[in-house]
């Protein structure tokens, strides 16, 4: 006889979903803005506020959420809106072109675990009250705990003034997954019994540790978030009458990182590193290349504040505010630039700057014709590369536009991968190597120009014309298929083709051939 089955789910699978699928703090931010940019928000902002408890912000004036979009679509796991490709009503995008959807799993709203363990979330659609919701992601940590025991304390409002009232009782209801409440004794014993049989995993190796479970239970919601917290989004100051925020505390270190008083020099190593892949994440985050091309992404702004007390230290601001930024009007200073487009077939057709020089209507033709199927297509792609002599005395650039090239490359070194002009992660980042551009330098350096440090660039993929490019479940890179295997060896091939066109045949200063 043949019998059914369920799948019972634990509720830490949510853990396993979020906060242990993301590789780090600026990943996480970059997932959580990208769903700001479906919402079709103006501008997402993050604040990192030191003090005795840390908190981060991240606010927006995106179209923002009702309590029944709130419970039926955040609250809701793999939604499949990212499938369907449902469209925004025109209502929704506040006059702004239509965006093509960033996100792909229904699973990035789950990046904010990866942030801090407490979330404040609240959210506004315009004439509508505000909806917020209290969540510990601890409590997804607990192994022994079935998903559907754990329940979310959530509330709508009218006025702003309301919710430090409500706070209290949104705090009550959640400690109802550790303590149980009336309604359900059945519930009660298996709460009880799960956080018993957890608590005694934890301190297996340790009877002295603190356990998740009195980690909750010792959380003073009345001390966490304050007035100049809520005030950094636009809605509380009355500024907009829509959007989202996400109030996080007890963040990650590396947050807490970004708020440090110590010089970047006299850091330690940890710092950082925490301090610099901020930087190198979230200041390349929009294509800036591109923005002439990109109506969809002019009309968006992102920015990182650190708040050391009551004095705000800008870490990130908006391209067009920043002083030290690469701009296309920078990168057309570059002494060497390629700039084209690949077909799908690997063609490339573009032009190419060597030494200052420009060569137009270059062809480069693929190493060998490659049969793809519907599911292993990778589609056209644009390319931007450009590169500096990195030796002083080698450069053909004047000393001040050398000067700011050489300062700024160790914020905007690398390939960087965007999707419709948002970044993909980790390209470009140190220790990424996706194109195999160190690996090539390190075996003969004289041979191979192009190295990440002193290259600048992109390729620019879009979701429309290359759907087989998805991003890995922990927005690790791209899905190690064919497709991906295909981009990156044809955007190789343009850089050292095994014919040698004459555009890598150009004497260059030194003497001898460009790129040997």
């Amino acid at each position: 006889m043949t019998n059914s089955v369920s799948f019972k789910t634990r509720a830490r699978t949510i853990d396993h979903l979020g906060r242990e699928q993301i590789a780090d703090c600026p990943t996480a931010i970059s997932e959580l803005w990208k769903n700001s940019y479906d919402a079709y928000a103006r501008s997402v902002e993050l604040h990192i506020f030191d003090g005795e408890i840390p908190v981060a912000t991240l606010v927006d004036d995106g179209h923002g959420m009702d309590r029944a979009e709130f419970e039926n679509k955040w609250l809701t796991i793999g939604t499949d809106s990212k499938i369907t490709g449902s469209e925004v009503p025109e209502e929704d995008r506040d006059g702004l072109p239509d965006r093509p959807k960033q996100g792909q799993k229904g699973i990035g709203r789950l990046s904010c675990a990866a942030l801090g363990p407490l979330l404040l979330i609240v959210s506004k659609r315009d004439k509508m009250p505000f909806v917020a919701a209290l969540i510990d992601w601890r409590l997804f940590e607990n192994p022994f705990l079935l998903l559907q025991d754990i329940r979310i304390p959530i509330i709508d409002f009218e006025i702003c003034s309301e919710l430090k009232d409500k706070l209290p009782d949104l705090f009550g209801t959640m400690m109802g997954n550790i303590w149980g409440e009336r309604d359900d004794t059945a519930r009660n014993e298996r709460l009880a019994e799960a956080w018993s049989q957890y608590s005694k995993t934890e301190q297996l190796g340790d009877k002295n540790a603190v356990t998740t479970k009195t980690k909750i239970e010792s959380t003073l919601i009345k001390d966490v978030f304050s007035d100049k917290h809520l005030a950094t989004w636009a809605v509380w100051n009355k500024k907009s009458t829509k959007g989202t925020a996400m109030f996080m505390a007890e963040i990650h270190q590396d947050l807490e990182h970004q708020t440090s008083k110590t010089r970047y020099s006299d850091a330690p190593d940890d710092e950082q590193r925490a301090r610099l892949t901020l930087q190198q994440t979230l200041v390349s985050f929009i294509d800036v290349f591109q923005l002439d091309n990109a109506p969809h992404i002019q009309h968006f702004n992102t920015s990182v504040t650190a708040w050391i007390g009551d004095t705000p230290k800008p870490l990130i601001e908006e391209f067009e505010n920043s002083t030290d930024v690469l701009t296309r009007h920078h990168f057309d200073k570059l002494e060497h630039i390629v700039e084209g487009a690949i077909d799908k077939d690997g063609y490339f057709t573009g032009r190419v700057k060597v030494f200052g020089e420009w060569h137009d209507n270059v062809t480069v033709k693929p190493k060998a014709v490659y049969k793809t199927r519907k599911d292993t297509r990778f589609g056209p792609f644009k390319l931007l590369i450009g590169g500096y002599e990195a030796t002083r005395n080698n450069s053909i650039m004047g000393d001040e536009d050398w000067a700011y090239i050489d300062k700024i490359s160790r914020q905007y070194g690398g390939l960087m991968i965007y999707r419709d002009h948002l970044r993909v992660m980790p390209y470009g980042r140190e220790g990424n190597d996706y194109f195999e551009i160190e690996k090539r330098r390190t075996k003969n350096a004289g041979r191979y120009f192009w190295s990440a440090r002193k290259t600048f660039g992109c390729i620019n993929i879009t979701r429309k014309e290359n759907p087989n490019l998805k991003d890995k479940a922990g927005r690790e890179g791209l899905i190690d298929n064919k497709a991906s295997k295909l981009l990156a060896m044809f955007a190789l091939n343009v850089e050292k083709p095994s014919h040698r066109p004459y555009l890598f045949d150009i004497p260059s200063k030194r003497g001898g051939l460009y790129g040997d």
